[in-house]
């Protein structure tokens, strides 16, 4: 095997023992309460089978995601691998879930969305105004990242959720922390606010609580998923045998 492969093995490991696993209610409470009273800059990402994916292709994305405060396991993808590895999978901490719940616990703050396009971006807006929540700054995704920064240090949000995909939010989220004059919690969310504004529906209950929600996205956007969800699914699945090879090897 290739050096740069060793190296980038090495980076995957260290990036799946840098994933916080919740256990259960009472950690997720803990969570909140936590990035509710940190006084300084916390990015918060994802970490799901397709952004394992990119990491394992792409080394700023993977560098990002190890410089991160806080990475949460997000699928049926990942759940598998860490059952395949022996570690404890805890919840599934889904953005799509958890952001929500998370910006009600920080109700109040100077909230800033950026991504996605208009009209979903003035919906999701609306709607979270309706909520009590207090939208500050709106930007589509489709920015540079330097536009993203002034505008931070412009409208002083405590708050920035990203909806631009991977890994562009992830490497801007980093870009935020740099070049924050004030702490702010900055989110890498996805389409988080495509569901806000009923861009995208949600699978049935019980497609999510089975794990399918992601079969239930692939049926209404084949085309675009088809991609990510099955080849990807292959790329995931030979690389999970890979590691799991690899960590019983020692």
């Amino acid at each position: 095997m290739r050096e740069n492969e060793l190296d980038r093995t090495a980076q995957i490991f260290g990036l799946l023992n840098h994933v916080m696993v919740v256990a259960d209610e009472t950690q997720e409470k803990n969570l909140l309460n936590r990035v509710g009273e940190e006084e300084k800059t916390l990015t918060i990402f994802f970490l799901n089978a397709h952004a394992f994916n990119l990491a394992w292709d792409d080394e700023p994305f993977v560098k990002a995601l190890l410089g991160s405060d806080i990475v949460l396991r997000d699928g049926i993808g990942m759940k598998a691998l860490f059952k395949c590895l022996g570690r404890e999978a805890g919840r599934n901490m889904n953005g799509t879930d958890f952001i929500p719940r998370l910006l009600l616990h920080l109700k109040g703050r100077r909230i800033a969305l950026w991504g996605t396009q208009e009209p979903y971006l003035t919906i999701a807006r609306n709607k979270l105004i309706a909520d009590g929540h207090n939208i500050v700054s709106l930007a589509n995704g489709f920015e540079g990242l330097d536009e993203y920064v002034a505008k931070l240090l412009d409208c002083a949000a405590d708050v920035v959720v990203l909806g631009m995909g991977m890994p562009k939010q992830e490497i801007l989220a980093e870009m935020l922390r740099k070049g924050a004059k004030e702490p702010v919690i900055i989110i890498a969310g996805g389409a988080i606010i495509d569901f806000i504004s009923d861009r995208f529906a949600r699978a049935p209950l019980i497609w999510r609580r089975c794990g399918l929600e992601w079969l239930f996205r692939l049926k209404q956007e084949p085309g675009r998923l088809a991609g990510r969800y099955l080849k990807g699914g292959l790329r995931f699945a030979g690389r999970a045998i890979y590691l799991t090879w690899k960590s019983r090897l020692g």
